[in-house]
């Protein structure tokens, strides 16, 4: 990813200037541009204020600028880090569906259980064995 100081396209973005949260005005030394070349851009802001992120898509056209962003909880260093990682393959996804089953089973092979059903069976309670015996 590179991360370069926003150009002046920016400026004319509203979802770009002010947080949606607080509506504190971004400070441009919080926005990353994270990939993008000629008219479209990624970018990364963090609000200086209630800290929280914004992911967006910005687009320049011959109709004007537009921008679609969503809030996330990864910070620019976050962002980073998981840029330089393998995509998740069809090999993970499995590997952690046969961990997740042995675990489980795992945890169910040594936990007592208990019904805990709402109906009762009153012929094979305490109270309905002394109700007929008395």
């Amino acid at each position: 990813m590179k991360s370069n100081t926003p150009k002046d396209i920016f400026e004319n973005v509203q979802f770009i200037q002010v947080c949606p949260l607080c509506n504190t005005k971004y400070d441009k030394k919080e926005t990353h541009i994270l990939h993008g070349s000629g008219a479209a851009h990624f970018v990364h802001t963090t609000c200086s204020s209630c800290r929280s992120s914004i992911m967006a898509v910005v687009r320049e056209s011959p109709l004007g600028i537009s921008s679609a962003g969503i809030m996330t909880d990864m910070n620019y260093d976050d962002i980073m880090r998981f840029d330089q990682e393998e995509p998740i393959s069809a090999d993970d996804c499995l590997n952690l569906h046969l961990f997740l089953n042995t675990f489980i089973n795992t945890l169910h092979d040594n936990v007592e259980t208990y019904d805990i059903s709402t109906e009762r069976n009153t012929k094979n309670s305490r109270s309905a064995s002394r109700a007929r015996r008395g």
